[in-house]
């Protein structure tokens, strides 16, 4: 039978030792707490230390590169800036083939003659301009000359007449057109072969006349001259 005990006896209470939270010292836990952040402010140092000399080393540096768009802007001329351009330009008129144009005030003029009269509406020469041979009609500088002739053929039908090889001397080898408005009426504009020469034109057809007007220039002008030809072909008008 179990043993009894009196209210005096503890002996039979296992030796267990009771601590309470009262009794933790303040001072250790202020020990504790320093070293937790000593280990933590070394831990930091020495990551950052480690990655200075050893991981940044790895590291590719990448520098700033500025990127430039180098693709030219094609900038196309108004018609009112094209106006301003030939502002002060000489004006041309033809009664007889009932157009007129401006020229470059710097250029001199070539009217139609007797013997010319028949197909030439005028032809404009830049200062620097002197002739060669067939083979290489401009040695120097460029000319613009327009030339008419009555036609009965529709506009693709006249471009296709300058292939043929009783034009001339030599026949025309279309190389690229587009369609534009001369004056409000249908033309054709692009460049073409004259021989060994490369000539730009602008070919229209107006009351039964057809109005072909070309640009040729030395290489060392041919980009002035084209240029002006542009501006000329842009202030055209058809009197009727």
């Amino acid at each position: 039978m179990p043993r009894k005990h009196s209210e005096d006896d503890f002996s039979h209470i296992p030796n267990v030792a009771y601590v309470s939270p009262l009794e933790l010292k303040p001072n250790r836990v202020l020990i504790g707490l320093g070293v937790g952040l000593v280990v933590i402010i070394l831990g930091t140092l020495g990551y950052f230390l480690i990655d200075a000399l050893f991981l940044g080393k790895s590291a590719t540096a990448v520098p700033n590169i500025e990127i430039k768009n180098n693709i030219p802007t094609i900038k196309i001329a108004t018609p009112s800036a094209q106006k301003d351009e030939a502002a002060g330009w000489h004006l041309y008129s033809n009664e007889k083939f009932k157009f007129s144009i401006n020229y470059p005030p710097n250029f001199s003029l070539e009217e139609p003659t007797e013997s010319n009269d028949s197909f030439m509406g005028g032809s404009f020469r830049s200062p620097n301009l002197s002739h060669g041979d067939l083979s290489n009609p401009i040695k120097t500088g460029g000319e613009i000359v327009i030339w008419i002739e009555p036609s009965s053929k529709s506009l693709d039908q006249e471009l296709d007449k300058l292939a043929q090889p009783d034009i001339g001397c030599c026949p025309f080898i279309v190389k690229s057109k587009i369609k534009i408005q001369l004056d409000q009426t249908n033309a054709y504009k692009g460049v073409h072969d004259w021989g060994t020469v490369e000539v730009e034109y602008v070919l229209s057809i107006k009351k039964g006349m057809s109005y072909h007007i070309t640009a040729r220039a030395s290489e060392s002008e041919k980009l002035e001259i084209n240029k002006i030809f542009s501006l000329m072909i842009s202030t055209f008008k058809f009197l009727d």
